[in-house]
């Protein structure tokens, strides 16, 4: 078969993978400790461990602790705008009539309506009668408290029906991979995670739930796991969106995996949520692994060493597994992939070698051990 030209930067992986074939036609033991890189059978102790490791990092247990919120109140703010409707029965009942003759008074039709009434930039809105009333940051039973008690100075017993009719003021800002991110308008009920992002259109294919950002207006970050949220049901992720916060679901792009060798279509792919396995990568290779040049019992999962700079010369890890028997597809249905990884499924002879190394790296590359030189 005919290899794809892949970006240079897994050119070792290749050379890594053609001395793992080298080194498995000659000795089933597969060391290759001297050649710089490690080799580690998979099993399912190894399988537990990986697991455990990558829980840890993208699902850590303290994220589901959540902070105590402060009770939630829309605060009404410059650019609201309300609807105000005044029962204002007529003030001569102040002159110390009757109450027989107060009654009159409250059967007549004396509802005033006053459609829009806007919040200024000040925090002011105006009124008449009453002229300017700072309704910034009071509650909407406050501000209504607030305007029965000034008309009560020119009238008896005013009634008066608030409403807001737009909700300009508090605001949060959905960013990232959203099929309609941008600003969201907070309202009387509080406005949760999945609530913004089922507003700003769903999830694109490209997102990456496991590590989506909320930024509060101060500065400071919660990081917030969505992955865990829609797929576990951890609702202490579902927090309350404030006025001022960003909520970003970034790209996944920077979690590249790439499947090689003997399947239909080598590929690169992106780690969804922070989860892939081995299994779910050579599936997503089109058809999965070619039946007739596969070898099914070398499957290799090639891993730059993250503590390379300290651990030389060890400076890559190789998991081998053998996916012939039941159990090792067991496995690689539950080995999870990192960033990064190159999943390479060896051919079942070395014939083809040559033809894949020569198209995979640059004419006058050569390897030896785990270094790649360049003789032009």
């Amino acid at each position: 078969m005919r290899y794809k030209k892949y970006h240079p930067r897994i050119a070792l992986a290749a050379a890594i993978a053609a001395m793992l074939a080298a080194c498995n036609a000659a000795d089933p033991k597969l060391s290759g400790n001297d050649a710089g890189f490690r080799v580690t059978p998979v099993t399912p102790a190894v399988v537990a461990q990986l697991q455990n490791e990558q829980s840890e990092k993208y699902h850590p247990s303290v994220t589901a602790i959540c902070p105590l919120e402060p009770e939630y109140n829309y605060r009404l703010g410059p650019g609201d705008i309300l609807f105000a409707k005044l029962y204002l029965p007529s003030n001569q009942g102040f002159d110390g009539s009757t109450t027989e003759r107060y009654s009159q008074y409250l059967s007549m039709d004396s509802w005033q309506e006053y459609n829009e009434v806007i919040v200024k930039d000040d925090g002011n809105v105006s009124f008449p009668y009453v002229g300017e009333m700072p309704f910034a940051n009071k509650t909407l039973s406050e501000a209504k408290e607030m305007l029965d008690m000034a008309l009560a100075k020119y009238f008896k017993h005013p009634q008066s029906v608030l409403e807001v009719k737009e909700f300009k003021s508090r605001k949060v800002q959905v960013t990232g991979e959203l099929h309609k991110p941008g600003e969201q308008y907070l309202r009387f009920a509080p406005l949760h995670v999945l609530e913004a992002v089922d507003a700003a259109g769903g999830l694109l294919d490209s997102a990456d739930t496991a590590v989506a950002t909320l930024t509060h207006k101060d500065g400071s970050i919660d990081k917030i796991d969505l992955f865990a949220l829609m797929n576990n049901g951890d609702t202490s992720q579902n927090r309350i969106l404030w006025d001022g916060d960003t909520l970003n679901i970034p790209a996944n792009y920077g979690n590249k995996i790439f499947v090689m060798g003997e399947v239909s279509k080598p590929s690169m792919q992106y780690i969804k949520a922070g989860h892939m396995t081995i299994m779910e990568a050579l599936n997503n290779a089109s058809q999965g692994v070619n039946p007739i040049t596969a070898s099914y019992s070398n499957i290799y999962v090639i891993r730059e060493n993250a503590a390379a700079e300290t651990a030389a010369p060890l400076q890559t890890q190789v998991y081998h597994l053998d996916g012939s028997t039941g159990s090792g597809l067991a496995m690689a249905a539950q080995f999870p992939l990192e960033p990064n990884d190159v999943v390479y499924v060896s051919p079942t002879g070395l014939s083809e070698w040559n033809e894949f190394i020569n198209q995979l790296l640059p004419t006058g590359v050569i390897y030896t051990g785990a270094t790649i030189t360049n003789n032009r």
